[in-house]
Order: C-alpha cells, then sequence, then structure tokens
C-alpha cells in the first residue's frame, strides 16, 4: 500500500466533513446538547423561584402565627437563618415588570413576632 493510498483511505472529504460527522462528534453533540438543557432548566428554576405565590399573600402573614401557617401561605422560604434564638425567613419573588421583591420574617419560638416592610 502506498503512502498516497493510505492517506486517501484515512482522510474524508469536504462533502464527507459537512453531512457525514463522526462518531465522536455526534457523542460531544448530544453531551453538548444535554448541558446545556440542563443548564437552561436551571436557569429558568432560579427565575421562578422554589415557589409560585402571589405577592399580596405576604400581607396577609401577621404576627403571631406559626411556621406551618406561614408556609401554608408562601410556600418554603428561598432563605433561612438565625440570629441567636431568632428564626429570619425570607422570600423572594421576580417580576418583569417590578424586578425582585423580597419579604422578611422573624420568628421566635416558631411563632412570626415581626414582617419587614417589603422591598418593592
Amino acid at each position: 500500500m502506498s503512502t498516497a493510498v493510505g492517506r486517501q483511505a484515512h482522510s474524508r472529504s469536504l462533502f464527507e466533513l459537512a453531512v457525514q460527522p463522526t462518531y465522536n462528534e455526534l457523542k460531544w453533540g448530544a453531551k453538548t446538547m444535554r448541558l446545556a438543557t440542563v443548564a437552561l432548566a436551571l436557569a429558568l428554576s432560579a427565575c421562578a423561584g422554589p415557589n409560585n405565590y402571589q405577592w399580596e399573600d405576604a400581607a396577609k402573614v401577621h404576627a403571631g402565627m406559626s411556621e406551618r401557617e406561614v408556609t401554608a401561605i408562601l410556600g418554603a422560604p428561598h432563605e433561612r437563618a438565625r440570629d441567636g434564638n431568632v428564626a429570619i425567613w425570607t422570600w423572594a419573588l421576580n417580576s418583569a415588570s417590578r424586578g425582585t421583591r423580597t419579604v422578611t420574617f422573624r420568628m421566635l419560638n416558631g411563632k412570626v413576632v415581626e414582617r419587614t416592610t417589603p422591598s418593592q
């Protein structure tokens, strides 16, 4: 077998490169597509937030309500923190027209003791 014949057998024509991707090209293309799909799903879920409540629902929460009552209205908080014995729960709502608005409740012994003014 001459060198020219060997080179010809292993090289691909321009048509083959454009129309017939190799197995590795297909494999990496599929992996890239899966990764892009997962990234898009995560980005969209971050925009939506972990729960879907109406902004007006935050006004229904008042001092003395239990943690269970609050989560029944607003769903799970986006962020939880502690300041000594006080639990601090924050919810955020993303809106195309108003941006991100947050509301925070402070809880002591499982009951709401303070509600911050929602940011708008």
